[in-house]
C-alpha cells in the first residue's frame, strides 16, 4: 500500500491561500510526492473536512492551526479519532506552537511542530514512515535559513492565480518587540535572497499572477530590498496588478516615497500600524514609533496614490475611552482609505501578560481572545468600540456607502463621537452587528441621521446613491427614492 501525506489548511475565506502548508510542501524533499494538500475556509463543517480526509485516509496528517481555526481544528480531530483514524496526526501553526500541553487540540495529536516546520516537519515524516517515530509529543524547530529553504510558489494552482490573493514574503522576523504581537519573539529579521526570489514572482506573472500580499511584518525594514521589488513589479507593468505591502510608517524614506508615486493609483495596497497615540501606553507595550513622522509619511503616501490601511488597537494597558477617541479622530484627519480598529487579543506566548494584575486585564477564555475589560476601559466601554469597530468597518472600510460617509464627515464634529452615536443607535435597533439585510441597514442609518438633524432628503440622496453604486440589482427602497427627488427638486430650486 503506498504511503501518503496530507498537510490540512482551513483559510479565514476562500480568496485567501495558505501559505505555510505550500512552504512545507515545497521542502517536503523526496516525499512530496506522496504529500497532498486539503484546503478549506471556515465555511466548511467538520463533518465535511473529515469526511474528505477518511475517503483516503493518509498515514500522515499536518494541521496549520492559527487563531481563527483553532475551534474547529480541534473538533475535526476529534471527529477523526472517534472514527478510528488510525494516521498519525501533527499540528503546527502560530496558534499550535504556543497552546498549553493541557489544550484538547494538543492532547489529541501525536506531535506538535513549535516554530516554522520547513526542516522539521519533512523529517518527523520521515521517522514516522521509516518505523523511527521520534519520542515526546513537542519538537521545537529552529528558525530555517531563508536562504537555503525551497521557495512555495510552484505549489499555488492556477486557480489560485486567478480568484486568489497569493501570500508571498521577502522576509520573515520583526525588529521590534511589541508585547501584543507573535513577531515580538523574532530574533531579528532574515531575508529571501532576492537572485532566488525575483525570478519565482517573474514566473508567477507569467503565469497570470496579479494579486500579491507580502507577508512581510516590516516590507520597508531595508530599503535596499524593498526598492529592488518594487522596481522589479514597476518594471513589468501587469494591468490590474495589486501589491499589498505592511511598513514600519516612521521609517518610510523619501526614496521609497519616490517609487510610491511611480505606480498607478490604487496598485499599492499599504498596511500601517500605529495601533495607539498615547505616549504612555505605547512605551508601555514596549511600540517604538514617532507618530507625528508616520502621519507625516502616511499623508504622503496618500497624495502619491497608495491605498492606506492604518491600524489602531482597542483595549491596551492603560488606554482610556477618550484617549482612544482622540487617537481615532486624529488618524481619520489624515484621510487613509481604511482604519482598522482591532480588538487587543492575549495571544498564547505572548509578553502582555505582565500587564495583566496591574492594568486589571480581563480576556475572553475562547478564541480570538478578545480583551473584556481593563482597569480603563470597563466591559460596557469595550463592548461598544467592539461594536463601534464592526459597524465602521462595514460602512467605512468596505466602502459600500461612500456618499454616506462623506455626509457624517463633512459636519466637522469628532468623528468618532459623531460614529459612535451612529454606531449605538444600530445596535440599539438590531442587537447585533453581523447578518443585517441591507434594507433594514439603511433605513437603521436614515432614521438614526435624520433623528441627529441631518435633513431626510439630503441623507436619503446619499444613501440611494451608495445604493445604486454599489451595483445592486435589486430596486432601491420607494420611500428613498421619493426623499432623494426631494432633495433634488430642493436643490433646483436654491440653483434659481
Amino acid at each position: 500500500m503506498s504511503r501518503r501525506i496530507v498537510l490540512l489548511a482551513v483559510n479565514a475565506r476562500y480568496s485567501h491561500t495558505a501559505h505555510g502548508i505550500r512552504s512545507l510542501a515545497a521542502n517536503m524533499g523526496e516525499l512530496r510526492d506522496i504529500t497532498r494538500l486539503l484546503e478549506f475556509d471556515l465555511h466548511a463543517a467538520p463533518e465535511q473536512i473529515v469526511a474528505r480526509i477518511l475517503d483516503e485516509p493518509p498515514d500522515i496528517l499536518g494541521c496549520s492551526v492559527y487563531i481563527w481555526n483553532v475551534t474547529l481544528m480541534e473538533e475535526v480531530v476529534r471527529r477523526l479519532r472517534r472514527a478510528g483514524f488510525a494516521g498519525h496526526i501533527l499540528c503546527g501553526g502560530p496558534e499550535a506552537g504556543y497552546l498549553p500541553a493541557s489544550h484538547a487540540l494538543i492532547e489529541q495529536v501525536d506531535y506538535r511542530v513549535c516554530g516554522e516546520g520547513e526542516v522539521l516537519f519533512p523529517e518527523l515524516c520521515r521517522r514516522i514512515l521509516s518505523g523511527d517515530p521520534p519520542e515526546g509529543k513537542h519538537h521545537a524547530a529552529e528558525p530555517p535559513d531563508v536562504t537555503h529553504i525551497t521557495l512555495p510558489y510552484a505549489e499555488y494552482a492556477d486557480a489560485d492565480l486567478a480568484h486568489r490573493m497569493l501570500y508571498v514574503e521577502a522576509s520573515r522576523g520583526c525588529p521590534f518587540q511589541c508585547d501584543y504581537c507573535l513577531s515580538s519573539l523574532d530574533a531579528g529579521v532574515r531575508f529571501f535572497p532576492l537572485d532566488r526570489l525575483l525570478p519565482a514572482f517573474e514566473a508567477l506573472l507569467e503565469r497570470g499572477a496579479r494579486r500579491f500580499k507580502f507577508l512581510d511584518r516590516c516590507f520597508n525594514i531595508r530599503d535596499e530590498e524593498a526598492l529592488a521589488i518594487l522596481q522589479f513589479f514597476l518594471e513589468r507593468k501587469p494591468e490590474g496588478m495589486i501589491l499589498h505591502l505592511e511598513v514600519i510608517p516612521d521609517r518610510i524614506s523619501p526614496a521609497f516615497l519616490e517609487m510610491v508615486r511611480a505606480f498607478p493609483p490604487g496598485a499599492l495596497h499599504i498596511e500601517a500600524g500605529i495601533q495607539t497615540y498615547a505616549p504612555d501606553v505605547a512605551e508601555r507595550i514596549r511600540r517604538r514609533c514617532a507618530v507625528d513622522v508616520a502621519d507625516t509619511n502616511l499623508r504622503h503616501l496618500i497624495q502619491a496614490g497608495a491605498v492606506v490601511h492604518a491600524d489602531l488597537i482597542v483595549g491596551l494597558p492603560g488606554e482610556t475611552f477618550e484617549g482612544f477617541a482622540a487617537g481615532f479622530d486624529r488618524l481619520a484627519r489624515i484621510g487613509a482609505q481604511e482604519v482598522q480598529v482591532g480588538i487587543l487579543k492575549k495571544l498564547h506566548g505572548v509578553p502582555m501578560g505582565r500587564h495583566t494584575e496591574a492594568w486589571g486585564m480581563r480576556y475572553a477564555p475562547a478564541p480570538p481572545y478578545d480583551v473584556l475589560q481593563t482597569s480603563t476601559l470597563t466591559p460596557s466601554d469595550i463592548r461598544r468600540l467592539k461594536q463601534f469597530a464592526d459597524f465602521w468597518e462595514l460602512l467605512h472600510n468596505r466602502r459600500q456607502f461612500p456618499q454616506t460617509m462623506a455626509l457624517i464627515t463633512a459636519r466637522g464634529d469628532s468623528l468618532f463621537t459623531l460614529f459612535m452615536e451612529l454606531s449605538d443607535a444600530l445596535s440599539a435597533r438590531f442587537q447585533r452587528t453581523h447578518g443585517i439585510p441591507m434594507l433594514d441597514l439603511i433605513r437603521g442609518v436614515l432614521e438614526h441621521l435624520t433623528a441627529s438633524g441631518w435633513s431626510a432628503p439630503e441623507a436619503a440622496r446619499a444613501l440611494l446613491s451608495d445604493f445604486l453604486h454599489d451595483g445592486r440589482r435589486s430596486k432601491p427602497p420607494r420611500y428613498l427614492v421619493e426623499l432623494a427627488e426631494e432633495h433634488r427638486l430642493n436643490a433646483c430650486r436654491v440653483g434659481r
